[in-house]
């Protein structure tokens, strides 16, 4: 087991937090944290994201770490980089969803921040060679028991509480089924968590088809229309497809279910702005 506690409460416990306490990580569970992110793996897709732990540092004048002021108080980040010419946006959202709900099991505040930070001081903290770039990082620390005002009325404005529906995310065969919890059978509970998931802006990009009579679950990218990316090459929506896969299999797994991720290549099965990622063949 990756996680101490259900990786379901985990999900459901996690939230994106703004406000830090300035007390900095002690030093058994920096080094926990330290230790996880070494021994991060490969994605599904082969590709290898790497991930650090920085701090920010009022001695070091010459590196801002920005999030135009929407995190106030972290201290430390965890940073994601990847691969200019190989990407890997949906690896990436995999395995730094592995990151955010491992630190929710060591009780700290993450927020994920794909838009909402100055990319070019984070790079020059890490002395980041030109092939590599950041997709996402995430604050990491001590937060406060009770939410501001302000966070409260962020939250609301993200749509933190606003999810999609099962029919409009989950369907049977085709899409234009959805799809019945009674259906999904053991299933219910891994879909539940997908749409869980964080996203981007809480667009929720993510569509699953399920093979008529099989425990296939094919997974599709729904781009939203007009959605801006928050710089040219970076597809935070991939990205969200990667989150949503980490709920998918942590959760099967802890409900003993048996399966593996293969690419079945299937044809796009949307009318428009859709991309087979990946399917999942439960056993």
């Amino acid at each position: 087991m990756i996680f101490q506690q259900s990786s379901v409460d985990l999900i459901k416990a996690r939230s994106s937090w703004r406000n830090y306490s300035e007390r900095p990580l002690e030093p058994e569970v920096r080094g926990k944290i330290e230790h996880f992110l070494a021994q991060s793996p490969k994605g599904i897709f082969g590709t290898e994201p790497h991930f650090y732990l920085i701090e920010k540092t009022s001695e070091d004048e010459k590196i801002k770490l920005g999030t135009y002021g929407l995190i106030r108080g972290a201290q430390t980040f965890v940073v994601g980089t990847i691969s200019v010419t190989d990407p890997g946006y949906v690896d990436f959202g995999y395995l730094m969803e592995r990151i955010v709900l491992f630190l929710t099991d060591l009780n700290l505040g993450t927020c994920w921040l794909g838009g909402t930070l100055n990319r070019g001081e984070f790079a020059k903290a890490l002395n980041l060679p030109d092939s590599q770039m950041i997709p996402a990082i995430t604050p990491v620390g001590y937060t406060d028991s009770d939410r501001t005002l302000r966070e409260k009325i962020i939250r609301f404005g993200a749509g933190s509480r606003s999810r999609k529906g099962w029919k409009e995310l989950f369907f049977d065969g085709n899409i234009h089924k959805s799809l019945d919890e009674e259906v999904a059978e053991k299933y219910s509970l891994p879909l539940e968590m997908v749409r869980w998931a964080p996203s981007a802006s809480n667009k929720q990009p993510w569509r699953v088809i399920k093979e008529t009579g099989q425990p296939h679950y094919h997974f599709y990218l729904k781009r939203t229309p007009g959605y801006i990316k928050p710089e040219r090459q970076i597809d935070l929506q991939k990205v969200d497809l990667g989150i949503a896969m980490f709920h998918f299999e942590t959760v099967a797994q802890e409900i003993k279910l048996r399966g593996k991720w293969e690419n079945r290549q299937l044809e796009n099965l949307f009318e428009r702005d859709a991309e087979y990622i990946v399917s999942w063949i439960g056993e």
